[in-house]
């Protein structure tokens, strides 16, 4: 039995992921047993009325029969993934988590908390959703088709993310160890000591985005007054709890260990340019069309063409060092763009690139020497070559030199305190195996 929850935070408090802490508890009540990782399910990031991180929850649960992994803590009670039976979805499971969302939901206009009680749902629909726009009448169908128990809040929006959570087909699995605050903490500022969190990432293996060094400052504490403390990813769960050791932050309370899609890319979709569309996260082959220009607010742009249309990309001031590279790009540069895309005007927000090949660039040193006479030549006129005064010798070439470029062919990418929950750090796509997984991913 699947339960899958969304949409009930906002961006000024709470977090999906604490209310799975409650459902465990509630479920374990009930006799049930938690029977794999619990998931948190990054969806469309371009979607424009999303929470935070538009990520959704699932927790699967059933009879348990043996302990296999301990992977949290609430509040003093150790948290394991068992070995177990599945049981039927129960209307009982969903009134009561339905209760622990009406309680623990931000009262917003713009929350729209759903709930999914499901045996399973197709993996098409979670494919669909963190690509594209999804709507509750693309949905519903879905649902009833599964014979899935559905409830919602204020529109129940947050059943598409529920469902879609439920129907991640784990092709590309990371994790994430999140701790959180005593209630009373929640609303105060909090303190994760930034040295300690470089070093944690240093002595570890398998954990990524932790620390940005352009910045010099940790980046897993969120910004919102959360419960959360702080998140460590990784792909290798069994790493996360030794790397909780290494940090020096306030005192938590809780604990989980949480599978995710983070950092696997699959927002992303190899196309054309004249199939973009708003609100979607493309690859993008092509050339520069014109040398890129910084526009106020520190902002870099540039545009690309593939033969079918041009678009813009940006890499705005948040990016850091990254919108340099970005500027060393000259007209007839082959580059590959990955980004999200806003609508007005079409452009492609930029997260990674890779360029292909760069033109050579030279700059005149001097006049051509008349190979009659060894005399130097004048300009005839703009684009109009050179000619010899003594004696008359045309000629179209001066004198270049080729000038080094600031950047070289491969792979660039914005900053960790840039990235988003989806878009996979180059530490991820180096590693050979995960990149087998990518190309399978991309040509799926």
């Amino acid at each position: 039995m699947w339960i899958g929850v969304d949409d009930t935070d906002a961006r000024e408090g709470m977090c999906t992921t604490y209310l799975a802490l409650e459902i465990i508890e509630e479920m374990e009540r009930r006799g049930y047993a938690l029977l794999s990782f619990p998931r948190l399910v990054r969806l469309n990031p371009n979607i424009p009325w999303k929470t935070r991180g538009n990520g959704a929850i699932a927790l699967r649960f059933g009879r348990g029969v043996k302990k296999l992994h301990r992977i949290g803590e609430v509040r003093g009670r150790e948290v394991w993934v068992w070995e177990g039976e599945d049981v039927s979805p129960s209307p009982g499971a969903l009134r009561a988590v339905m209760g622990i969302v009406e309680r623990r939901r931000v009262r917003s206009r713009d929350t729209s908390p759903g709930v999914v009680v499901a045996e399973s749902m197709p993996s098409a629909l979670y494919w669909r959703a963190v690509r594209d726009v999804v709507w509750m009448r693309d949905v519903v169908p879905v649902l009833e088709g599964e014979k899935a128990l559905f409830s919602g809040i204020n529109g129940g929006r947050g059943v598409i993310g529920a469902a879609a959570a439920i129907a991640w087909d784990e092709r590309f699995v990371t994790y994430e160890l999140l701790t959180y605050l005593p209630e009373s903490e929640w609303f105060r500022e909090r303190w994760v000591d930034d040295a300690s969190v470089a070093e944690m990432e240093r002595r570890t293996r398998r954990t990524f985005d932790s620390y940005d060094p352009y910045q010099g400052r940790a980046v897993i504490k969120p910004s919102a007054r959360t419960p959360v403390l702080y998140g460590i990813r990784g792909t290798l769960w069994e790493e996360l709890v030794d790397a909780m050791g290494m940090v020096s932050a306030d005192r938590y309370e809780s604990w989980l260990i949480f599978a995710t899609n983070q950092g696997s890319d699959d927002h992303i979709v190899e196309t054309r340019v004249c199939d973009v569309r708003p609100f979607t996260s493309c690859a993008l082959y092509g050339r520069v069309v014109k040398n890129p220009v910084r526009i106020r607010g520190g902002h870099v742009i540039f545009s690309i063409d593939d033969g079918t249309g041009e678009i813009s990309c940006a890499a705005y001031r948040p990016t850091g060092p990254f919108r340099d590279v970005v500027q060393s790009l000259r007209a007839g540069d082959e580059v590959v763009v990955y980004g999200g895309v806003r609508d007005r005007p079409l452009t492609l927000n930029l997260e990674k690139i890779r360029v292909v090949s760069l033109i050579k660039l030279r700059v005149k040193v001097a006049n051509p020497r008349c190979p009659c006479c060894g005399k130097s030549m004048e300009s005839i006129g703009r684009n109009s070559g050179y000619r010899c005064r003594k004696c008359g010798t045309r000629s179209e070439d001066a004198v270049y030199r080729e000038v080094k470029r600031d950047i070289a062919p491969g792979w660039y990418e914005v900053p960790p305190s840039a990235r988003r929950h989806l878009a996979m750090p180059l530490a991820l796509l180096s590693d050979q195996k995960l990149r087998g997984v990518e190309d399978e991913k991309r040509h799926k």
